[in-house]
């Protein structure tokens, strides 16, 4: 998958989870850095919303995964819960933001 496909993919799974996002996780507030394959981008969670950013602050939290799971993800053919479960999707955080994340799963 090309850089541009995986930004694309990103984007698309950012903007579905800002519904979500706005009734699970009220309160929290963290900068995260997603890896697909080699790539990273960085997002900032604030005030339930999720936004993109161009710039590495502090990272939270590190989520990793392969270009294929992003895009099986997106096309809602993986759920999060199995892909975390199968070790599809790693994620790297202090123990307080894995159980609030735990909210989303």
């Amino acid at each position: 998958m090309k850089e541009s496909e995986i930004e694309t993919e990103i984007d698309k799974a950012a903007n579905k989870a800002n519904e979500y996002i706005e009734k699970k996780l009220s309160g929290f507030n963290r900068n995260i850095k997603v890896r697909v394959d080699e790539k990273e981008l960085y997002f900032k969670i604030e005030n339930s919303n999720v936004e993109r950013t161009n710039k590495e602050e502090k990272t939270d939290i590190t989520i990793s995964m392969s270009a294929e799971t992003m895009k099986a993800l997106v096309s809602e053919k993986l759920s999060l819960l199995e892909a975390y479960a199968t070790k599809k999707v790693k994620v790297k955080a202090k123990i307080q933001d894995l159980l609030y994340l735990n909210r989303l799963l």
